[in-house]
Formats: C-alpha cells, sequence, structure tokens
C-alpha cells in the first residue's frame, strides 16, 4: 500500500482543477457594414453606325498618248585610236637579182688568186658548200677578184636565208669605195636594213641605189628596181608604225606601195601586184580611221 501522503495530494490537485474558473470567450468580432447600393444608372445603347454612302463611280481617265522615244543610234563598235606598233612584214625577196660585180678597176693589173667563175652556179643557186665559201672568204682585198668573191657570198647568203653571212658579205662588201655606187650591192643592203627594222638607214640605202640604177646590166634591172621600191614602201610604212600616227609617213607608204604595183604590172607579175594592193588597201583603211 502506497503511503498515506501520497494517497491525500492527489484528492488535492483533482480539487483545484475542478474549481477554477473557465477562461472568459472573447468576443466576437463586429459586423462589417454593408455596402450601400449603388444607385442604378440607365446604361447608354450603342446606336449602330450609319451605312456609308455607295462610292461615287468616277469615270476612267482617258490614256494619254505618249510620245514615241526617239530611236537610239545603233551602236558603234569601238575602235581604239590608230597606233600601229607592230613592224611590216619582211621583205620576202619574191625577185631577187643576181648580183654582178666586176673586176675592181684599181687591181686589174694584178692577177687573180682564185678561179672565182668556178663557184659562180652554186653561189648564186645558194648551194655553195662550206669548202667554197672558205675558198671565196680567203680571197685578199687586195686581189681583183676580192669584190666577186664577196658578191658571191652574198648571193650565197641571201639565197640560204643565213643573216650573219649577208651582214658580214656587206660589210666587206661597202667597205670597197667602187662598191657605194653599186645599186645592187646598195639594193642589198637596203633589204638587209628594212629587215632588221632599220627604216632611215634602208631608206638611203634604197634612194642611192635608185639614183644610179642606169648602171645596172639589163638583165638584172628589173629585179633590182623591184627589191628597191619594195624595200623603200615597206621602209616608209614601218616609220609609220613606229610613229605617233605620222600621216606623212603614211602617206610616203602608200606611195611607195603603188609605185611598186605600177613597176611590177610592167611585167604582168600580177602575184605582185596583188602583194602592192593588199599593202595599199591596208593602209588606206588606216587612213580613212585616222581622219
Amino acid at each position: 500500500a502506497p503511503p498515506p501522503a501520497a494517497v491525500e495530494a492527489a484528492p488535492a490537485v483533482a480539487d483545484a482543477a475542478v474549481s477554477a474558473p473557465p477562461a472568459p470567450t472573447p468576443p466576437p468580432p463586429p459586423p462589417r457594414p454593408e455596402p450601400a447600393p449603388r444607385a442604378s444608372e440607365p446604361v447608354a445603347r450603342v446606336s449602330e453606325p450609319a451605312p456609308r454612302p455607295a462610292p461615287v463611280a468616277r469615270p476612267a481617265p482617258e490614256p494619254v498618248a505618249r510620245p514615241e522615244p526617239a530611236p537610239r543610234p545603233e551602236a558603234v563598235a569601238y575602235e581604239p585610236p590608230v597606233r600601229a606598233t607592230a613592224r611590216p612584214a619582211p621583205v620576202a625577196q619574191a625577185v631577187l637579182p643576181v648580183i654582178e660585180s666586176p673586176v675592181d678597176a684599181s687591181l686589174s693589173t694584178i692577177a687573180p688568186t682564185v678561179d672565182i667563175d668556178a663557184f659562180a652556179a652554186d653561189a648564186r643557186a645558194g648551194r655553195l658548200n662550206a669548202d667554197g665559201s672558205a675558198v671565196l672568204a680567203g680571197v685578199p682585198a687586195g686581189d681583183p677578184n676580192y669584190s666577186r668573191a664577196q658578191t658571191l657570198l652574198l648571193s650565197n647568203a641571201l639565197r640560204k636565208g643565213d643573216s650573219s653571212a649577208t651582214e658580214r658579205a656587206l660589210k666587206n662588201l661597202l667597205a670597197v669605195p667602187e662598191n657605194t655606187y653599186n645599186p645592187q650591192i646598195l639594193a642589198a643592203d637596203a633589204l638587209y636594213q628594212v629587215n632588221k627594222g632599220q627604216y632611215d638607214r634602208a631608206l638611203a640605202r634604197a634612194q642611192t641605189a635608185e639614183r644610179y640604177w642606169s648602171r645596172l646590166p639589163p638583165s638584172q634591172s628589173f629585179a633590182t628596181r623591184t627589191q628597191i621600191y619594195e624595200v623603200e614602201a615597206a621602209a616608209w610604212q614601218g616609220k609609220f608604225y613606229g610613229s605617233d600616227g605620222d600621216l606623212a609617213a603614211l602617206d610616203n607608204a602608200i606611195r611607195g606601195w603603188e609605185k611598186y604595183r605600177d613597176h611590177v604590172a610592167s611585167e604582168s607579175r600580177t602575184d605582185l601586184e596583188k602583194v602592192a594592193a593588199s599593202q595599199i588597201a591596208k593602209l588606206n583603211d588606216i587612213k580613212e580611221r585616222m581622219q
């Protein structure tokens, strides 16, 4: 059994619990005042928009005739200023004369060292071999056949188209004073110079040769003069091509080809006439475009 003190304490606690007053209840919150009713306002009716009047049909404007545009001029192909810079075609040596050189008069009393005639046929046909060329080149300047030997070397070189041999033979020949009046040698040098583009020198040689054309052997007159006239025309043409539109040179070139054309026509060389006609037409066309 529990001790007595503990038994007595329990009822005291229960009594205290019973006798305690209840906690006060909080008062309810005051009621919120109801909002005053709003006065009803009449709602305005939205009137429908009045229908738009139908658009008045405007008469279509009459089309105004536009003036026809002026016709454009036909396009003209652009042509650059005429200033030819190319060289003329090389003189083709269409007629190559047989160059003849007499025995040097100043050396006529000296016996020749070589029989020149033995090499003449091959040299003039361009068939001279190395041995024959060496024999002719070995003829000394004091020999009366020196110019004849150099002339055969020149003929052989021209036929073969050997520029170095041509230059060498011409240099040797023109070192002899008598040969500076020989129209065939002068014409050959003029031909060589024009094909090198040395037009002033070519003209000087050709014009000197023309002054002495009466010294030509009759059998070689046509061929040599043909060469002279062709060189003159080609030289003037080359001078024009190298200029800034030198009309004087152009006119001289045209006249030169006309002179050449008339000369070859005298022997009915229609092939050479066509060459001249082609050059004349080309140069006249250039002249028209320059004016």
